[in-house]
């Protein structure tokens, strides 16, 4: 996704009358206490709180003591997916999803993004949103064996037909922008998702507190975790990639088959986790055995992956300016610069897509029609639809 209009600008015009409702939900915020401004702003007021615990599983030297009233849970507890949980102490609070605030709108580049003002307990408040691209379909251009070129799919098949398999029905995105991969032979060389494979998008803010939603996963969460907050060379054992030769089946693989279990294990593991701190949580498992296996690392097949942020749409869903929407969203996020952790569940449903007016219009689109540009044999008016 190419990005989000501005938090701020989104959920800061209360005359406007929100067109999101939530059908249900729920939001958990883990304040770290030593890392968290706004705890340090005196934003939360924990009395107040729907529900409120506390937990210390640092393991702490020279006298210091664990915070007071802490969950008697660290005895044993040696969480190894979810490792954050024992860098702090937390003041950890949750509730209902009751946003007063919603909105879902069509960007200027034909990006669906909904947006929610969740007011706390104290002054400060939750705000994210998240964006996905409603054309989203990765395509390459190829010749087409008569002399012209030709758009076909990358990987063979509509990648949202294809993520869609995981869920019961609609239409399910994962949220992938941003994420990365390790070059399995060469483990300091780190490869991102190319723009045009990112489905969605999403970020927040929690009082003082930037937040980030959680990339995908390509192998053991606490080898990217370590990465991500220290720098640390990975070990290719560490990733969730098998080596295969070009055209083998990986669902007859017993190797790939073996990864998939191990992976499954962590998904398993990390649910364990976090239900012992009081969070209901199972991240997605992503096996990527309907991508044909080209013999060579980039990309996603031979890789399966755990995905930690995720949009499932009803099947009815129509995303253009005035259509209707309904579904459910689950996305984990990570503090910018703090070991703050916010996990936030709910469905909502859409009555009407209002249209964006905060921006101007898609430059790049207006441009391709302006000069008849053609990409790969597409005109202009398909292209930029």
């Amino acid at each position: 996704m190419r990005r989000l209009i501005p938090l701020l600008l989104l959920t800061s015009v209360a005359c406007t009358p929100q067109n999101v409702q939530i059908t249900s939900g729920t939001w958990t915020a883990f304040l770290p206490v030593t890392s968290s401004q706004t705890l340090f702003d005196g934003g939360i007021d924990l009395s107040k709180a729907d529900k409120h615990w506390t937990i210390d599983c640092r393991n702490l030297a020279n006298g210091e003591a664990q915070l007071p009233g802490a969950e008697d849970i660290c005895t044993g507890f040696d969480p190894q997916h979810e490792s954050w949980l024992t860098h702090d102490g937390y003041q950890v609070i949750s509730g209902d999803l009751n946003p007063w605030r919603a909105e879902a709108v069509l960007t200027s580049e034909g990006d669906l993004q909904l947006g929610f003002h969740q007011a706390l307990p104290g002054s400060a408040d939750l705000r994210f949103a998240f964006v996905v691209d409603p054309t989203f379909e990765p395509k390459r251009c190829t010749e087409d064996g008569n002399g012209g070129v030709q758009l076909v799919d990358v990987d063979g098949a509509p990648w949202l037909d294809e993520w869609s398999k995981d869920v019961d029905s609609g239409t399910l995105y994962f949220l992938n922008s941003g994420a990365y991969q390790f070059d399995p032979n060469d483990t300091t060389q780190v490869w991102t998702v190319p723009e045009e494979w990112r489905a969605g998008y999403a970020a927040g803010r929690l009082g003082g507190d930037d937040l980030s939603m959680r990339r995908v996963r390509y192998g053991l969460p606490s080898a990217y975790s370590s990465f991500e907050s220290e720098d640390t060379t990975l070990s290719a054992a560490s990733l969730f990639y098998v080596p295969l030769d070009a055209g083998t089946d990986p669902s007859a693989s017993s190797a790939y088959q073996s990864m998939v279990s191990q992976v499954d294990d962590v998904a398993s593991q990390t649910a364990d986790e976090l239900s012992t701190v009081g969070v209901d949580f199972t991240p997605m498992v992503e096996t990527n055995e309907w991508r044909p296996v080209d013999g060579l690392p980039p990309g996603l097949d031979s890789w399966v992956e755990l995905d930690y942020a995720w949009v499932r749409f009803d099947s009815d869903a129509d995303m253009t300016v005035g259509g209707h929407v309904s579904g459910d969203f689950t996305i984990v996020f990570d503090g910018t610069d703090s070991q703050t952790r916010v996990f936030v569940t709910g469905s909502f449903d859409v009555p009407r897509i209002k249209k964006d007016r905060w921006v101007t219009k898609d430059v790049v689109a207006a441009k391709l029609k302006e000069n008849n540009t053609t990409l790969c044999g597409v005109g202009p008016d398909q292209a930029t639809q």
